[in-house]
């Protein structure tokens, strides 16, 4: 299986992990308030904030940063290279294409899907 590489908060800077399964980051995980779900898949060169849960089945694209204390729903795909800011909750069953910007204080409601590379602005709340 090929290595993939994350990156995870540490106070004010980011540290880089390389890992193969998920279950080998249960430790620095733990440590940084990071809860993942069963059968989720995390791409390569993701940034992980602090306090951050992603729940079940879910996707994870390349290149993705979330920000701290995110929630992400059961059955999301987020794809490559989307930045979900801080303080942001996702609920279930939400599509997220590639180059989406989420601002600070957002929901996005379940069911949502958000096209390529659309901006949302602050404290917004997104549903269908």
């Amino acid at each position: 299986m090929k290595m993939k590489t994350i990156f995870l908060k540490t106070k004010k800077k980011w540290e880089m992990f390389q890992y193969e399964e998920l279950s080998e980051l249960s430790l620095a995980f733990q440590v940084r308030q990071i809860r993942i779900g069963k059968n989720c898949t995390i791409g390569d060169e993701v940034y992980i904030g602090n306090n951050v849960e992603i729940l079940n089945f879910t996707h994870i694209g390349r290149k993705v940063e979330i920000g701290d204390n995110v929630k992400i729903g059961d059955f999301c795909k987020i794809q490559d290279e989307v930045i979900i800011r801080i303080n942001t909750e996702i609920r279930d069953f939400v599509r997220i294409s590639s180059f989406v910007q989420i601002g600070i204080y957002t929901v996005v409601k379940s069911g949502v899907s958000i096209e390529t590379g659309i901006i949302i602005p602050n404290n917004s709340v997104i549903i269908n």
